[in-house]
Order: structure tokens, then C-alpha cells, then sequence
């Protein structure tokens, strides 16, 4: 018993000697030493867009010796790591994260897509390959490169459990990230409120990401106000710093290396960012500074390459951090950890949803009306584990598309926790708007290619290249008027404008004018060959009143006064006048796409022509599309129409053929009545970030008579018979093919074969 007395002196004695003689100076700060209280040793890690990941095997490195780390202080990309970190995500866990999304997807994507919604009736076409728009104020409606739906995404899915704690001094390691006030140029320390939001405003690079909204204030990247915050990390009372920069590299850049752009804009951001970290650099224990002169901040992809250099960084610096460790444990204890743990974020219970709740993101004017949160409400009793996530996440980012709104996102609120200590609250659903500008222009390029074979014709080409160009301006001269011109070379050209005024966000009233060349009649314009009516023009215009419903549905009155001048065999010209009455109307809660995962589209639409004959013409078509899993959906689709005109324009007839109808029939065929029904399959096999998917069909067809049936010599009235006939023989059509999806234009290679032995390739871009 004296003798382990005895052993416990000595060993104190010693402790205390090396303590007394011991130079408490690491990096340049001398620590005394505290008696009543451990030292505290904070991480500080620097903003440097895609470079930061070389924070990660640093962070591995510190653990490997047995390193504490007390409390984490990050900026943009530092403040991402450093709050998954603190979060109680190891090391490999980020590592996993990461391998588990597609870099290009999360950081390299576009902050919108170009369409819009398609609120026209029958529309088949989009500017899907251009669209600007622009005002006074400027050009594009985004305010950064990059959009943000996918990293909050990301950000969401990775933290959602950390919802309930609300300051950062809570989470498993304490926490701190810089930003930037954009008004007042201030620096904005993040302490408390949102984990997903403070970093999501941290990592707001000016010009890449466009500003976060905390607090009703406008939140930019902390890098240009403190890109490597020590001194908010004395501030929490660290004693020790281990600080990572990971632009040190180019603070010695010269001349020769800025010989780009690209080098250019980027010692721009060191400029910037510079001065608020050298002087700050002389206050680090240790700090890290990896060779990532080779990647720039937006490098994403890369991010295996980056972590590599951070090892290699590392290991240089394995001596240094042995020595930091050994001093360290010296005064307090320093506890093993097993890098290959799972964190401790990953035994935080899951969240219980209470209830749905929209909630516009400050300074929006969107309004409750305006966003269908009822089909969010069945998430309501659900806990947020990886399935509803899944789930969730799916429909934020059809939303978005759907709608294009610039963000659609979640939040959490008003948790507490129930009797069995288990976490419940509000499910918030935000959708932040693009600040609209006053016109837009757009060019779209759609249409189909077919080679096919038939046992009676054997092989035809059919080529349908369709283009459009169109200018809208939504403030007119004065505001809520609205003016649009649009030109359309389909199988006929066609020419468009209108005016129109809005009241009360829902009623339109306005004037038409259009005008066509090659659409006399029906007959003639499937029939491309014929030239004895070299001539033809149409020019009508076109009152109309339309109610907007909502964001999806719309219906439209309209009453057209046409006239028509057609060149007679003895190249004389022919005038014609008519009036006709339509009523349309569409409810189009769908992506407008070839390959839609869900939603409904139903188009009606239904004339009445006044003439000397009355004629009709009815339309209707509805699609629903249902999804079968994330990666599998089924598509009916079911279109009828019939008409008994008193005119051959040839819009006033139905396509019976080409991609929307039966395949292997020329989209050229052209009937009075018809009816076309169909169920397709879609499997994804990648979505992102282009999507390829499969696509298999059947669809059923019966036709009434065709337009060449009816057709009657050189006149421009035909006589139509007040029965619908459906005198042709039934039509069976399979295709099977392969799609992909390319910013906002769909391409579909395929196969068609139908009863007939008809066969076919095809190619549609819509």
C-alpha cells in the first residue's frame, strides 16, 4: 500500500516538474496553463469553394492522434465540413456523404430550367432551347450561376435530426459560421437558429449562389469579411487553434499565373478574402495549408483528387500534429476515437411531423393560394427517416420544375418532445421566387424524324423539323399589360401577337391577330406534293377572356373572325370569310416532358363555326401519370376527337399518325374523328444529371374518315356528314424506346412495330 503511494508521488512530482519547466508555446501564443479547467482546442477551417474538402483527411489526421476538438469555426465551404462535423458526422461519414452524390448535380447545376408552365390548351412545344429574360434592371432572373435546390437538398437530408437544437453551443461539438450582411458589408457569426440555413448562407459565393434570406436579411459568403475566423473561435474561449487555409497557396501567386480568365476572376476572390486572413494566420497553433493551387473553387467533381492533396498535406505535417498532441494530452486527457465509428448524429432519434405548413420564405409574395400544399399534407404522422425524405425531396424538386420557382425547400419548428423523450413538430414547406423580369425571349426547336416499313409500301422517310421564336413582354407600357409575338414554321408557317390586359391576378381580356400560309385545307397541307393552290393565306383576328384559376388551370372564351385567300387553277384569288366560337380550357398539374413521373394534364377544347353551315369541332385529352417508386412511373394517356366543319383548315382536323398518335402512321394523315388510347412504362436508370430512362408502350387506335376522303374538288368548304364514322380498321401499336433529357430538351430513340407488321424508328425532341 505505501509502495503505490509511494509510485503516485513520484508521479505527480514529475507531472508537476515538467509542467513548471515546460514552453507552453505552440504556433506563436504562449498558454498558461489552467488548473480549474481543461484547455479548450478549436478547429478553424478557411472557405475555398471545392478546395474545402481537403479539410476532410486533415480532420481525419487530428483524430488519428488523438487530438479533442472542443469547438468548430468555419467559413463557406469550412463552415460545411466544420457543421457536419460538429454535427456528429466522423470523418467517414463525410466521406460516404460524398461518394453518394453526384458532384456535378449538387454544385454544377443550372438555378432554373428554361419552361415555364404550359397553360395553353393542346400545347406541344416549349422554348426549350433558348429563353432570356430581361428589363431595365438587367438580364436573367437568377442571382447566381449555381442553383441551391440540391445542395439544401443534401443539406436537409444530411441534418434534418440536428432540427430540434437550436444553439450551436448544443450540438455535439460547438459550433460557429461567418457570413456577410450584403447590405451593410457586415460580419454575421452564426450561433443559434438553423444549422441548414447558417450554412446555406455561409457558403453563398457572390455570383455563384445567390443570396440567403435569414432573418428578412440578404446573407453572402462570410469569406469576404473573415474567410478564416480565429478570432471567433478566442472569442467562444479556444485556447489552442488548428486552423486550414486552403488558399494560402495562391497569396504568392505572380504575374505569369494569371493568364486566364478563369485565374483572373479567382485572384479576385484571394484579393478579397486575403487581408482578413494574414492577419489572423500568426494567431494558429498549427495550421494546414494544402496544395490545391491546380482546382478552383467551383472543381466539385474533383473532390476525390482535392482529399488526396489534404492527406499528402497531412502526412508532411505528421511530426507537427504529433507534437501538438503529445503537449496537449499533457494537460488534459486526450481519448482515443475509432475512425471507423458511425457518428453520433446517426443516433439522434428521427423527427415525428405533427402537421403541414406553408411558409412563404420572407420577402416573397407568395401566397398560400398560389402553392398546393395539400398534396404535402401526407406527411403529416410520418417520420423523417430516408423513405419520406425520399419522397419529400421528390416532389420539392418537381415542384420546382413545374413551376420554376427558385428554390423549394423545408424546415422544421416547433419541436418538443413527447413523454418517451422523442422529438415531434412542423413540417414548413418554402418556395422562394425568381425576381421577375419584364420580357422574355425564347427559341424552341422540337419535332420527329421516322423511317419506316410496311409490307404494302415498304420503306418511307418522314422528317418534321419544328421551330419557334416568341417575345413576351409582361409590363407593357403600362403595368398588367401584357404583349407577345410569336412565330412558329411547323408544317405550315404561323404568326401570332397579342395584347392583353390582367386584373385581379386571375382575369384576362385581350386582342389576337394571327396569321398562316399553307394551312387551306386539310388535304392539301398532308399532301406537300401538291402545288395547283401554290398560294394560300389566313389571317384572323381573335377576342378571347381568359379565367385564371390557378397556377395550373385556365379557361378561355374566344371568338375568331378569319379570312381566307386561296389561288384558283386560273391563278386568281379566291376570299373567304368565317366566325367561329371556342371554348377551351387545361388543368396541367404535370412536368411538360415525354417521360412524366406524376401529375395530371387535361386539355378541352370545343368550336362552334357560324357560317352558312354550323360545324363543330370537340376535343379533349387527359394524362395521368402515377409513380411506381423513385425510379419507375405509368403514364395513361387518352385523346378523342371529332369535328364536322364547314372548313378544310387543316386546325381544324386531328393528326391521327406521328408520335402522339399511332407511330408507324405519317403524322400527315389527317381525320375527322378519332379516338387513341395508351399506357406507357418508364424505369430511370440515372437521374441526374441527365437522366436516361426507358420507355415502353401500347396504344390503341380507331379512325374515322380521312380529310382525303372528304375532300371535294378545288372548293374550300367541304361536305361533312353529321355521323361519326369509325369505318377503319382498329390500330395496335407497341414501341419500346430510349430517352434522355438534356437541360429542357427530351430526345426518344425508339422502335415501333403495330397489327399491321408496320415498323418503325423514330427519333422525337420536345
Amino acid at each position: 500500500m505505501k509502495n503505490k503511494r509511494l509510485r503516485s508521488l513520484v508521479r505527480v512530482s514529475i507531472i508537476l516538474v515538467c509542467l513548471l519547466i515546460m514552453p507552453f508555446k505552440l504556433g506563436a501564443i504562449d498558454i498558461e496553463h489552467k488548473w480549474n479547467e481543461e484547455v479548450k482546442v478549436a478547429l478553424v477551417l478557411s472557405g475555398g469553394g471545392a478546395r474545402g474538402f481537403a479539410h476532410i483527411p486533415i480532420i481525419e489526421a487530428l483524430e488519428r492522434h488523438n487530438i479533442p476538438i472542443d469547438m468548430v469555426v468555419g467559413t463557406s465551404m469550412g463552415a460545411l465540413v466544420g457543421g457536419m462535423y460538429a454535427a456528429g458526422y466522423s470523418p467517414k461519414d463525410m466521406r460516404e456523404l460524398i461518394a453518394s452524390y453526384d458532384m456535378v448535380e449538387l454544385f454544377a447545376v443550372s438555378p432554373a430550367s428554361f419552361q415555364k408552365p404550359i397553360i395553353s390548351s393542346f400545347a406541344d412545344h416549349r422554348d426549350n432551347i433558348f429563353n432570356l429574360t430581361f428589363d431595365t434592371r438587367g438580364i436573367g432572373k437568377a442571382s447566381g450561376l449555381i442553383g441551391d435546390q440540391k445542395i439544401l437538398e443534401m443539406l436537409n437530408s444530411a441534418l434534418v435530426n440536428t432540427s430540434s437544437i437550436t444553439n450551436f453551443n448544443h450540438l455535439p461539438i460547438p459550433f460557429r459560421c461567418v457570413g456577410t450582411n450584403l447590405v451593410t458589408g457586415e460580419e454575421v457569426v452564426f450561433s443559434s437558429g438553423s444549422l441548414v440555413k447558417s450554412i446555406r448562407a455561409s457558403i453563398s459565393i457572390p455570383g455563384i449562389f445567390s443570396p440567403a434570406i435569414v432573418k428578412e436579411e440578404l446573407i453572402i459568403d462570410g469569406g469576404l469579411v473573415n474567410n478564416l475566423p480565429i478570432d471567433v473561435a478566442k472569442e467562444m474561449g479556444a485556447d489552442i487553434i488548428i486552423a486550414v487555409d486552403v488558399n494560402a497557396v495562391d497569396y504568392t501567386v505572380t504575374k505569369d499565373d494569371l493568364n486566364s480568365l478563369v485565374s483572373i476572376l479567382g485572384q479576385l476572390a484571394i484579393i478579397l478574402t486575403k487581408n482578413t486572413v494574414v492577419d489572423q494566420i500568426p494567431e494558429a497553433h498549427l495550421l494546414f495549408s494544402p496544395l490545391v493551387e491546380d482546382y478552383g473553387i467551383l472543381a466539385f467533381p474533383s473532390f476525390k483528387e482535392i482529399m488526396m492533396i489534404g492527406e499528402a498535406c497531412a502526412l508532411e505535417m505528421e511530426e507537427k500534429i504529433a507534437a501538438l498532441s503529445e503537449e496537449i494530452c499533457a494537460m488534459r486527457e486526450c481519448s482515443p476515437v475509432n475512425p471507423d465509428r458511425k457518428g453520433s448524429y446517426f443516433y439522434l432519434p428521427e423527427i415525428e411531423i405533427d402537421k403541414v405548413v406553408f411558409t412563404p420564405v420572407e420577402k416573397s409574395s407568395l401566397g398560400l393560394r398560389d402553392f398546393p400544399i395539400k398534396k404535402y399534407y401526407k406527411f403529416s404522422s410520418s417520420f423523417l427517416g430516408k423513405e419520406t425524405l425520399d419522397d419529400l425531396h421528390f416532389l420539392l424538386n418537381e415542384e420546382k420544375e413545374l413551376n420554376q420557382y427558385e428554390t423549394v425547400s423545408y424546415s422544421l419548428s416547433n419541436i418538443r418532445y413527447n413523454f418517451g423523450g422523442l422529438p415531434h413538430g412542423i413540417l414548413n414547406i418554402h418556395a422562394r421566387e425568381f425576381e421577375q423580369r419584364n420580357n422574355s425571349f425564347g427559341i424552341g426547336v422540337f419535332g420527329s424524324t421516322t423511317f419506316t416499313y410496311s409490307p404494302d409500301s415498304n420503306f418511307s422517310f418522314f422528317f418534321n423539323p419544328n421551330f419557334t421564336i416568341s417575345f413576351h413582354s409582361y409590363k407593357f407600357i403600362i403595368p398588367n399589360l401584357e404583349f407577345s409575338f410569336n412565330v412558329a414554321e411547323k408544317d405550315f408557317l404561323e404568326i401570332t401577337s397579342d395584347i392583353a390586359y390582367t386584373w385581379a391576378d386571375s382575369y384576362r381580356l385581350g386582342v389576337l391577330g394571327r396569321y398562316q400560309r399553307g394551312t387551306l385545307h386539310a388535304f392539301d397541307a398532308s399532301n406537300p406534293s401538291l402545288t395547283e393552290y401554290g398560294a394560300d393565306h389566313y389571317v384572323a383576328p381573335v377576342l378571347f377572356f381568359e379565367y385564371l384559376a390557378s397556377p395550373y388551370t385556365t379557361g378561355r372564351i374566344s371568338a375568331e373572325f378569319e379570312s381566307v385567300w386561296y389561288r384558283n387553277n386560273d391563278s386568281t384569288f379566291t376570299s373567304l370569310n368565317s366566325t367561329s366560337i371556342t371554348f377551351s380550357g387545361v388543368h396541367a398539374y404535370q412536368k411538360f416532358t415525354l417521360f412524366p413521373a406524376r401529375g395530371t394534364r387535361i386539355d378541352l377544347l370545343g368550336t362552334l363555326f357560324i357560317d352558312n353551315k354550323i360545324g363543330y369541332k370537340a376535343n379533349i385529352r387527359v394524362k395521368q401519370a402515377f409513380p411506381l417508386g423513385y425510379n419507375d412511373s405509368l403514364l395513361i394517356d387518352l385523346k378523342a376527337g371529332s369535328t364536322h366543319s364547314v372548313s378544310a383548315h387543316v386546325d381544324d382536323y386531328f393528326s391521327y399518325g406521328g408520335f402522339d398518335g399511332i407511330i408507324t402512321i405519317p403524322s400527315s394523315l389527317i381525320v375527322k374523328d378519332m379516338i387513341i388510347g395508351g399506357l406507357s412504362y418508364f424505369h430511370w436508370f440515372v437521374k441526374s444529371p441527365i437522366p436516361v430512362v426507358l420507355k415502353t408502350s401500347v396504344r390503341v387506335g380507331f379512325q374515322g374518315k380521312e380529310a382525303s376522303d372528304i375532300y371535294q374538288g378545288a372548293r374550300y368548304e367541304v361536305e361533312t356528314s353529321p355521323s361519326i364514322d369509325f369505318s377503319h380498321d382498329i390500330d395496335l401499336v407497341g414501341t419500346v424506346g430510349l430517352g434522355f433529357s438534356i437541360r429542357n430538351t427530351d430526345l426518344l430513340f425508339g422502335f415501333a412495330l403495330d397489327n399491321n407488321l408496320n415498323a418503325a424508328l423514330f427519333v422525337e425532341v420536345r
